[in-house]
């Protein structure tokens, strides 16, 4: 979001910046769940409010990335990236893989 120009805080601030403990002083699921939806919502209105301009300005990544949406772009790639590699985990694990995951959300509410 800071990269389109537009600042957010962090909700957690430093909770995850420091040694894990028990977790008794994390976020809830639901927490997390309602700031997702919000950072979504910011997010899509963020992107569709960029003009051609905007995407195509200069700018200079860590991978080679010449434009903003060549940052953008990256950083999507780069998500599906460690999400891919956390299904195979899971999977190697034995649980359900992302997609499946998402297929039976999709079942239960159909």
């Amino acid at each position: 979001m800071s990269m389109l120009g537009h600042e957010r805080l962090d909700p957690h601030g430093d909770t995850f910046t420091k040694a894990a403990t028990d977790g008794s002083e994390y976020p809830t699921i639901a927490d997390f769940q309602e700031q997702w939806d919000v950072l979504a919502s910011d997010f899509q209105a963020v992107l569709t409010s960029k003009s051609e301009d905007d995407w195509n300005a200069r700018s200079t990544g860590a991978h080679d990335e010449r434009s903003v949406r060549d940052q953008v772009s990256f950083f999507a790639w780069h998500e599906g990236y460690h999400l891919g590699a956390l299904g195979a985990l899971r999977k190697e694990m034995g649980y359900p893989g992302p997609a499946e995951m998402v297929m039976a959300v999709r079942e239960a509410g159909a």
